[in-house]
């Protein structure tokens, strides 16, 4: 029987000092081995203990449902378990969802940043392509 996460805080409040862990990106117990070190030089923060948790559990295959407010780290927990996961090879692509294109387009850069850090320090190629309505034919193909 897999083992569910569900990890939640109230949504329009915002996360407070107190939730965060003691956990950089290159802690060991964050649980990414292979890009931790390389995204703290571009996410230099302190973790939430949701982050954390919710990280771990992805990473050992598990579900988890993540809510949070507004700007509280929940791309960064998708976003570097996919990198972590791409990287390592356990996984040769994956697909993101955006509800808008303004915030697919936001969060392409922030992808694109950390996939050129990645290939800068370990030369591995990550590619992503961003499809949308305003996509020509062309581009589609």
């Amino acid at each position: 029987m897999s083992r569910r996460c569900i990890v939640k805080t109230t949504f329009k409040i915002p996360p407070q000092e107190s939730n965060k862990s003691s956990y950089h990106l290159d802690n060991a117990d964050v649980g990414l081995r292979g890009t931790g070190k390389i995204l703290k030089k571009l996410f230099p923060f302190i973790l939430y203990e949701y982050q954390v948790e919710a990280m771990n559990t992805i990473l050992a295959g598990e579900d988890c449902f993540l809510t949070v407010g507004t700007g509280a780290g929940k791309t960064e927990v998708f976003m570097f378990t996919i990198l972590e996961e791409l990287v390592a090879e356990k996984i040769t692509n994956a697909i993101i969802i955006y509800p808008t294109k303004q915030l697919a387009e936001d969060q392409e850069q922030r992808l694109a940043s950390y996939c050129n850090q990645i290939q800068k320090e370990t030369g591995k190629k990550i590619t992503y392509s961003r499809y949308n309505g305003d996509l020509s034919r062309k581009d589609l193909e």
